[in-house]
This record gives structure tokens, C-alpha cells and sequence, in this order.
């Protein structure tokens, strides 16, 4: 029995928030018990979601307190599993896998509330039936002859990029994962032409990414990309001339969480591309895929060892199975051989895995755009291994200067490192020009990234810290003939929220200039820029949706972004949600330099962490094959 009394000290010593215990109150009155196992479950299992996890493992939460330790034996506790277990499956509002109730405890002692358990069994069904076991020989001769006339191949030097587009050809379902600099992009294009040829005939293809940004960068990419393919005026004619944020593809109804397009009203799609996968919900992912014919193609494009999505869940490293790599299975290595020449063996440093979902998934791992003796690629391959001491070291070894840290003494110290890095790129030069491609040029140069939003070390402060300071060196007026109100020339805004009318997105950035279409030279105007080929559009500011300063921008909102320099900002100390796919993805926006701010206790933490998620869709798709 939990009481009045208990409920109101969980309150004041626990981190469950209002809503779990609403959530754990209503439960307790649905069921009609009054059970402490139940309203414990139940206000976890809340807690659970919103920190982003599919469901609870009750086996790591049994025995421990859900109070502040120093409260000694005030504290209250867990129940122990197993008569945890048996308590809750003694109430009528748990249920089993295939179970209508509100929470769901399956086998191994995971507790889902019932909708995320009804999204990531739908997922894993989904992608399950998509598996292709026995391959087509005349696909396959198929695929063969147009590999010969689409790439070069040379047997002796296996082309992974070729493999994946090989992939996307025979299955319904590809996985293409790899780091910033890999050809992803290059290899969806080839990747459509080899389907379009093996097709001989028009095909219905969805470009989608999660976000307007992602979309326009994928758009951009592809057109770029068959200019310089080489491919004929009619294949180029067959290719997508649009992409679409996943919501609009699906056809959003407003107010709701459902879509047009769902499992009773499916899309017409032959092929569905979903670049920056890993930024995909699995609410979100699980939706899409109940949309999308059983024998239309899916290729998810991502990087797996990236940040996992805002929303819950962590969907592509999932599907990846991000802590291995798997080898393809034996008999798919021969068709392999057989369609391109190239004699794959199994590596041991590979798992041999039973799922079919193996020969589904290709990574990408030769960068084109780091080499060997590049710091940022080396980081970046100690980080995801968690190998703190090799990280450090190489921060400090001066064969590698396009990489460095610096060690943040405080706040204080951080606004005079600040001062230095932004006058280096911001000067009355710059100012001065006025000229529109300069400022995008710069902005595209360099960026601040951060790991919080508030607090000294946060993207609101930093903002502030550099407007002041080019306030003081006089580069930056607002009072100047051209200033109005809090605006100035060369003022960065980023887009918080997409607006479809306008075409402007979340993470789009602008720049504030004179307007130059008018005589009055004192309206300020906000540009941003469009396609390779087309010119910057321009916006009043009165019809700038929500937007921040964007001088710096948290991780997060870099993703899909690439600068040129980069600097990293870490808080004083470190926190659990500082891990290695932070570090990864922040330094991987680099083309060139990173510096690290902060203090070495941090790094060295969030090396040693990695993004724990609790899901079963990891398990069902490779454990049980």
C-alpha cells in the first residue's frame, strides 16, 4: 500500500515529476488498487518516456531508491523484480505483448506505456517483413549488368559506396550509415540511377528528411550531385525535384498526432529516400513506415553514430545495432561477388550475426573529406570507440594542429577566449563591405557550438557575449543609421520553427542587411540563402517566424550543418547528458579546425558515456532474427 504520506515525500525528495504522479494516480484508479508496486511502476514508467526512453527496465530500477540516499533509511525503494513482477501482473491494467491494456510488460521485464509498445512493434514488424530472404536470379543478372555500365569496378579493391547501392537495388530496405565526408549523398544518387535502370520504367520517389533544413541540404545535394554524375538528360529527368520534411510527406493534420497517410491510406511510393535517419523519433519512424507499401523501397541515409533523436527512442542506432558491426551473411556475400567481383570475407572484428537484417545495413567508413593524418577524423574514431586516454593524447600531440583543447580556467577566462576567436572572423571590415555573400561566407566559416541552452556556458550567453563585445570594439551599432530597435547590419537570426508559406525552416540562418530593393536605406531586411544556383531571398522582419541570435547554436541544432572552424563549449563540470555522441557529432561539423573549450573531467566523461536509451526494437530485430 502506498500512502498519502509516502506520495507527498516522493514528491519532495524524488525527481518524478507532476506528471508522472498523475499518471501513477490515474493508473492506481483505473486498476482500483492501491498498490505501492503499482504506483511506483507506473510513475517510472512516465518518467521513463520523458527522458526519452521507449520503456522501463524494472531490472535496473530493482531494490534501488528513488529517493536522495542521504536520507538513509527514510528512503523509499524499488520493490525487488520478483515480486515486483508478480504484483503487477496481478492488476488488471498490465497486459502482455499482444495485451490491449495501458502498460505492457513483456519477457524481459521492459514495462512500456502501450503506445510506445504498439509503435516500436509495428516498427519492427515493418521493417521484418521487408527483408527479402531468397534473391531473384534474373534481379540479380540484372543488377549486374547495370553496375557495369553505372561504376567502375575494380575486383581487387572492394567499393563500399557500390555495395550500397548494390543494396538498395535488391532489398525493399537499406540501411546507408556513415560519418560526414563518406558519400552518402553521392551514393543515393547512384543508388537511384542503378534502381531506376534495373526498374526500366518511371518510378514514384520521395526524397524526406526530419527537417525543412535537412530537406533543403538533401535537395541541393542531389541536384549538384547529377550535374556532375554524368548520368543522361532522361535519367536526370527521373529523379525527385523536391523534398519534403517527413511530416508534410505524410500530410500533417493539424491538432493531432495522426497523418493522412498512415497504414488504411498508404503513399504511392516506389521509393522512399529518408536522409539524417538519426534524427528520427520512433513514434515518427514507426508512422512512416505503416504508411509506405509493403513492396516499395526504404532507404534510411544516416550517420548511426550521431545523436539520437530530440523525441524519444534512438531508432537508427537500433537498426544498426550501433555498438557492432555486422558482417554480411555468407550467401549474400556471393551474390556480392557475383554482381560486382569484389571477394568480401568475414572480418573478425565484426559480429556474425543471425539476423537478415545484416546484409540490409552498409557503412560507410573511408572519409573523403578526412584523411589519415587529419585530427578531427582520428578524434572522432577514438571517441566512438570511448577510448578516453587515445583521445586526450592526440588533443595534445602537435602532429595534429587542425584539432585542440583548451582548458577553461573560468566563466571569466571563457568571455576573454570568446573575444579572441570572434574577432579573428568579425572585424569593422566586414561591417564596413556590407556585402551580402561576405557575411554568408563567414557565417558558413565559423560557429560557436554549445552543449546547453541557459547558463554561462549556453547559447543565450554566448550570444550575448559576443554582441557585446563587437558592441565594444565598435564593429556592431545599434544605433547607428541603418539600426532599428535590437537589429543591425551583419545580425545572424537561426529559425525556430517551420514556416511552409514562407519556405523558412527550423536551424535556417539569416542575415540582417540594408535593404537595397528600396531608396530608404535605413529598413533593414532578412536574408537568407536559397538553392546553389538561385539567389537569396529576402523577408521583412516583420514576418521572421520565432528565431534566436545565431552566432552560436547548440549541438543539437547543428546537426546537418558544416562550418569550416569550429569551437566546442563545454560546461565547468561534467553531466550525464554530455556523451560520446555529442562529442562526435560536434566535431564533425568541422571541415577543418575544432577547438575544445572546457574542462578536461568533462571531455573525459562524456567520452566514457554513451547515449543509453531503454528499447526493445534493438532486440527484436537481432536477437530474435
Amino acid at each position: 500500500m502506498i500512502t498519502d504520506k509516502d506520495i507527498a515525500f516522493l514528491r519532495q525528495h524524488s525527481e518524478l515529476r507532476d506528471i508522472d504522479f498523475h499518471f501513477a494516480e490515474f493508473i492506481s484508479r483505473l486498476a482500483q488498487r492501491n498498490s505501492r508496486e503499482l504506483f511506483i511502476a507506473a510513475a517510472l514508467a512516465s518518467s521513463a518516456t520523458g527522458e526519452k526512453n521507449i520503456c522501463l527496465d524494472l531490472a535496473q530500477m530493482e531494490n534501488r531508491p528513488l529517493t536522495d540516499a542521504g536520507l538513509n533509511n527514510k528512503n523509499i525503494y524499488c520493490p525487488d523484480l520478483k515480486s515486483w513482477r508478480k504484483k503487477l501482473e496481478m492488476c488488471s491494467v498490465f497486459g502482455k505483448p499482444g495485451d490491449y491494456k495501458p502498460l505492457i510488460l513483456d519477457s524481459k521485464d521492459r514495462l512500456y506505456l502501450y503506445r510506445y509498445f504498439d509503435y516500436e512493434q509495428k516498427l519492427s514488424d515493418s521493417i521484418k517483413k521487408r527483408l527479402i530472404t531468397d534473391m531473384d536470379p534474373e534481379k540479380i543478372s540484372r543488377v549486374k549488368t547495370y553496375v557495369k555500365n553505372i561504376f567502375i569496378l575494380d575486383p581487387a579493391k572492394p567499393d563500399y559506396q557500390v555495395i550500397a547501392a548494390v543494396t538498395t537495388a535488391l532489398q525493399n530496405i537499406s540501411v546507408i550509415s556513415g560519418g560526414p565526408g563518406t558519400g552518402k549523398t553521392s551514393t543515393i544518387i547512384k543508388a537511384l540511377e542503378l534502381i531506376l535502370s534495373v526498374s526500366n520504367q518511371k518510378l514514384k520517389i520521395y526524397l524526406a528528411a526530419p527537417t525543412g533544413k535537412a530537406a533543403n541540404r538533401l535537395m541541393e545535394s542531389v541536384v549538384q550531385g547529377t550535374g556532375q554524375s554524368g548520368c543522361s538528360d532522361e535519367m536526370k529527368a527521373c529523379f525527385p525535384q523536391e523534398a519534403y520534411t517527413i511530416h508534410r510527406l505524410l500530410g500533417t493534420k493539424w491538432g493531432t498526432p495522426y497523418f493522412k497517410h498512415n497504414e488504411d491510406n498508404l503513399l504511392h511510393a516506389d521509393v522512399v529516400v529518408i536522409d539524417e535517419a538519426s534524427m528520427v523519433d520512433l513514434a515518427l519512424m514507426s508512422k512512416l513506415f505503416s504508411a509506405i507499401p509493403e513492396n516499395s523501397k526504404i532507404i534510411l541515409a544516416g550517420d548511426k553514430d550521431q545523436l539520437s533523436s530530440v523525441e524519444s527512442g534512438s531508432v537508427l542506432g537500433d537498426i544498426c545495432d550501433r555498438q557492432h558491426t555486422h558482417n554480411f551473411s555468407k550467401s549474400y556475400r556471393t551474390v556480392i561477388r557475383e554482381i560486382t567481383g569484389y571477394k568480401l570475407a568475414a572480418s573478425e572484428e565484426y559480429v556474425q550475426s543471425a539476423s537478415r537484417l545484416s546484409d540490409n545495413i552498409v557503412v560507410l567508413d573511408k572519409s573523403y573529406r578526412f584523411t589519415a593524418d587529419s585530427g578531427i577524423g582520428e578524434f572522432g574514431k577514438h571517441v566512438n570507440r570511448g577510448d578516453v586516454n587515445s583521445a586526450l593524447d592526440l588533443l595534445n600531440d602537435p602532429a595534429y594542429p587542425d584539432i585542440e583543447f583548451k582548458e577553461l580556467a573560468s566563466p571569466q577566462h571563457l568571455a576573454q577566449l570568446v573575444s579572441e576567436k570572434t574577432l579573428q572572423y568579425f572585424n569593422t571590415q566586414v561591417v564596413a563591405d556590407r556585402g551580402l555573400k561576405r557575411f554568408f561566407t563567414l557565417f558558413d566559416r565559423f560557429k560557436i557550438l554549445c552543449t546547453l541552452k541557459n547558463g554561462p556556458f549556453g547559447i543565450h550567453a554566448i550570444n550575448d557575449l559576443v554582441e557585446d563585445n563587437l558592441v565594444k570594439k565598435n564593429i556592431i551599432s545599434f544605433s547607428n543609421e541603418y539600426a532599428s530597435g535590437h537589429w543591425y547590419i551583419g545580425k545572424p537570426v537561426m529559425i525556430k520553427s517551420n514556416n511552409y508559406a514562407l519556405g523558412l525552416f527550423n536551424g535556417d540562418i539569416g542575415i540582417i542587411m540594408a535593404d537595397d530593393t528600396t531608396t530608404d536605406r535605413n529598413i533593414l531586411t532578412a536574408w537568407f540563402q536559397s538553392g546553389p544556383s538561385q539567389n537569396p531571398r529576402r523577408f521583412p522582419l516583420y514576418q521572421l517566424p520565432d528565431h534566436d541570435i545565431a552566432y552560436a547554436m547548440t549541438i543539437h541544432k547543428s546537426q546537418g550543418s558544416e562550418f569550416d572552424d569550429i569551437v566546442i563549449i563545454l560546461p565547468e563540470k561534467d553531466t550525464p547528458f554530455l556523451t560520446r555522441e555529442l562529442i562526435y557529432t560536434a566535431i564533425t561539423r568541422a571541415r577543418k579546425t575544432v577547438t575544445i573549450w572546457g574542462s578536461e573531467k568533462a571531455l573525459s566523461g562524456a567520452i566514457s558515456r554513451t547515449i543509453q536509451r531503454a528499447s526493445g526494437l534493438r532486440d527484436s530485430l537481432w536477437d530474435e532474427g
